[in-house]
């Protein structure tokens, strides 16, 4: 009888400035031996354990550091691979230090009783046999550390850090992928260990998860549009989601990984020259206030393949429902020059409306 022997593998993201210029390729992390990880069964449910924030809610991706966790597997799940990252939000205990069939994603201020070295943001440790099929995965962040979520260009160590960036390269070790800079390669990649500005997948990460378990298998990929919320758009109160599919049995949208059926099939003219036909719209209400303060990101999908994606922000005033409210307002020059616009909140919609120009 052989005996297999599991190993764990430890990877850190040192989230250091740095510039980068394009090049190929991604890399993967391998054992001793060289085998390369891979998860036999090409999905992996993360065992969610880090929460809200104790203050203030998370202005992007949040409300919850589980929500941005959420959207950071998502947006490997759009990568067009035939890999699933499911998620749960975490009630039981764990162990950071054993394969315990708990693939966690926590805070820690040391790994297994060790301190994290200086400029460690996160670290991954995946557990291996000798084949390189993953059997365990867990994500440290660390805790000593002061975390937020934000887009756009990297602050300075020592500043705040923002957690959606470091959960997207940290999932990406989960994967198997390593650091490509670490190993002679000059990319603009997640995966790099210099994190720099990057703070979206970029062409090379999607090479190394298409790589590993192979491209999504799409027959005929669905014809259709998520049109509102639009992409970089803003939202408010109560409103709608709604676009168009050609053809499908059954459409949802999805934001993080929790998703939610529309209805479909009501009549949308417009899409005839498209689709052939006119019963083709989908809607749905929606209390965007639910959502909270923030950035979101929300995708289309239809019969199991995700077909569109929107990021958005919504603003609230704090409440799911805000009552006892009222307010009329005068907009001048709107809609036009030397025209008047009379606004007045409305309870039912959350919003503003509309009801008189002059």
């Amino acid at each position: 009888m052989t005996k297999t022997c599991i190993v764990p593998v430890l990877t850190l993201l040192l989230l250091l400035i740095g510039g980068l210029t394009d090049g190929h390729s991604f890399e993967r992390t391998r054992t001793p031996s060289g085998a390369a990880f891979f998860w036999p069964s090409a999905e992996v449910t993360l065992n969610l354990h880090v929460g809200c924030p104790s203050n203030e809610p998370l202005v992007e991706w949040g409300p919850c550091w589980d929500d941005a966790a959420e959207d950071a597997a998502a947006r490997w799940n759009a990568a067009g691979a035939q890999f699933e990252f499911f998620t749960r939000r975490a009630s039981v205990p764990v162990s950071l230090c054993a394969a315990d069939d708990f693939n966690t994603v926590s805070w820690a201020p040391t790994i297994c009783g060790m301190p994290i070295g200086p400029g460690v943001a996160a670290t991954t440790n995946n557990w291996t046999i000798s084949t390189g099929e993953v059997v365990d995965s867990d994500v440290v962040f660390n805790s000593n550390l002061d975390w937020n979520t934000y887009a756009g260009p990297q602050r300075p160590w020592g500043d705040v850090i923002d957690f959606h960036r470091v959960a997207l390269h940290e999932f990406g070790h989960v994967l198997g992928l390593a650091h490509p800079d670490e190993h002679g390669q000059v990319v603009s990649a997640i995966m790099n260990s210099r994190a720099g500005d990057i703070d979206r997948l970029q062409a090379d990460d999607i090479a190394g998860i298409r790589a590993i378990y192979g491209r999504a298998v799409v027959t005929t990929a669905p014809r259709g549009s998520l049109e509102n919320p639009a992409n970089r758009s803003f939202k408010s109160g109560i409103g709608v989601i709604s676009g168009w599919v050609c053809d499908a049995t059954r459409v949802e949208v999805a934001i993080g990984n929790r998703r939610s059926p529309v209805v479909y099939g009501t009549p949308r003219g417009d899409t005839a020259s498209v689709c052939g036909d006119t019963n083709n719209g989908f809607v749905t209400l929606v209390n965007w206030n639910l959502l909270g303060n923030g950035v979101h990101t929300m995708r289309l999908i239809v019969d199991g393949v995700a077909i569109g994606l929107s990021e958005f922000k919504v603003t609230t005033f704090g409440q799911e429902f805000l009552q006892g409210a009222s307010g009329r307002y005068s907009l001048l020059d709107f809609p036009r020059a030397g025209s008047r616009a009379v606004i007045e909140w409305d309870q039912s919609s959350q919003n503003f409306v509309v009801i008189g120009t002059e």
